[in-house]
């Protein structure tokens, strides 16, 4: 029976790592309903299957409690809070469960490295899909493609191309690593210039944002390796040119490009992002203790309404900085003089979670990500010669995406809790190796 039991573990925890790598390999498809969430459920189950056969916690470390201490938190808030919003409790539960079945089965480095290459193959396919949606629309005119539009702004087969964009960002740091390496431009520069094109052609500045911090993260992390190969560092940033000569000169997207890259704060930031943001932190002053998961649209939308009913319009206008244009982000001024609040996003992953868990929760959270950054850069810089290149890598990513968190909300990305779980799994597999 025992021996059984053993058996069926280790077949489970295969068939969960198989799950995994395909939901990754298909999270370039993200539109209702997402595939890639059942697949990755489904590994999710078999993963716990493996865990409660097998009694293996040990890949939980002691900064992982941070995260489940929140995870229980905002669990009790979601029961106990009438403004709970339970579909995206379940949805940020569903996210913290995949960054520990990722992890469980992420066992050595081979495995390591089958899950990098299949995010960067999804990568590849979200880039050429974009790429093609971009001549299709504006270069052949071809209107059935805008479905697949945010904005006019090509965005795969994702649902917001502020999300298409940024997610490919650890895929070009993956790709520099290893052009640099190995100088092959076929099998790295070459998908690494597609990739990086379709990350600009998001006109996600929040993806060109992270771009330029991965750079910066990649020049100092890897300066040593760098060094020795300068010419192909070269190339990287031509090919980076290339792509933003290309953008100015296509006469179709030059007024886009010019618009989403020239100018740091936008109208629409003032009343959407900057709006949000001041109602969310008016909010979480009133409420310490947090309004419950996934509250913040809902209560933000009555407070922001009830500020313009009892202000006025030109009032809360004026107080943001812009003068009753029609359509200022989230407020929207109709041409028959109503107006009308949309809060689409808190902007804002910090500011979420202070709001919806209240200081509780948002100490708990920050001390999992900041315990896990602290140490990631403590064995980087006291071992550097002898911690492997996709350490390093991840932590880059890891940290491009926990400064995005800052400007947009990025607590249900997926991307955010695969470079959480790769971070965390390399550095125990490297750790293992090296004691």
């Amino acid at each position: 029976m025992i021996k059984l039991l053993l058996r069926f573990d280790k077949i489970s925890e295969k068939i969960s790592f198989f799950l995994i790598i395909l939901a990754v390999l298909i999270s370039f498809y993200t539109l209702e309903p997402p595939p890639t969430d059942f697949v990755m459920l489904a590994g999710i189950g078999f993963a716990l299957l493996s865990i409660i056969i097998n009694r293996r916690f040990n890949f939980i470390k002691k900064y992982d409690w941070f995260l489940v201490a929140f995870l229980v938190f905002s669990s009790l808030q979601a029961v106990l809070s009438k403004n709970t919003n339970l579909l995206f409790h379940l949805v940020t539960v569903y996210l913290v469960f995949s960054y520990f079945a990722i992890k469980y089965v992420l066992v050595d480095k081979e495995r390591v490295k089958k899950f990098i290459s299949v995010y960067i193959i999804s990568t590849l396919i979200t880039a050429v899909s974009m790429i093609l949606q971009l001549i299709l629309f504006y270069t052949f005119d071809i209107k059935e493609i805008s479905r697949f539009l945010y904005a006019k702004r090509p965005a795969g087969f994702f649902k917001d191309a502020n999300v298409a964009g940024p997610t490919s960002v650890l895929s070009v740091v993956m790709l520099s690593y290893k052009y640099i390496e190995k100088g092959d431009f076929l099998r790295f520069l070459l998908p690494l210039f597609v990739v990086s094109l379709g990350i600009f052609i998001s006109f996600s500045r929040t993806a060109v944002g992270g771009l330029g911090l991965a750079g910066l993260g990649f020049l100092i992390i890897f300066w040593p390796e760098i060094n020795k190969n300068i010419k192909r560092l070269l190339a990287i940033i031509a090919a980076l040119f290339l792509i933003a000569g290309f953008l100015l000169l296509y006469a179709p997207t030059r007024e886009l490009t010019v618009l989403r890259y020239t100018k740091l704060v936008q109208k629409y930031d003032i009343g959407g992002r900057f709006f949000s943001w001041n109602t969310g932190l008016r909010g979480m002053v009133n409420n310490l203790g947090g309004s419950g998961s996934g509250s913040f649209e809902s209560l933000s939308l009555e407070e922001q309404s009830r500020e313009i009913e009892e202000e006025g319009v030109d009032k809360v206008l004026q107080d943001l900085g812009l003068k009753g244009e029609l359509s200022q982000g989230d407020i929207i001024v109709t041409k028959s003089g109503e107006t009308k609040v949309i809060t689409r996003s808190a902007h804002s992953t910090y500011l979420r979670v202070i709001r919806e868990n209240g200081i509780i929760g948002f100490l708990l959270l920050v001390a999992f990500f900041a315990s896990l950054a602290a140490v990631s850069f403590k064995r980087i810089y006291s071992n550097y010669k002898k911690i492997t290149w996709i350490v390093k890598v991840a932590f880059v990513g890891y940290i491009v995406y926990l400064a995005s968190g800052l400007v947009i909300d990025t607590l249900h990305w997926r991307i955010l809790w695969y470079a959480t779980a790769l971070l965390s799994a390399s550095l125990e597999i490297d750790y293992a190796e090296k004691t």
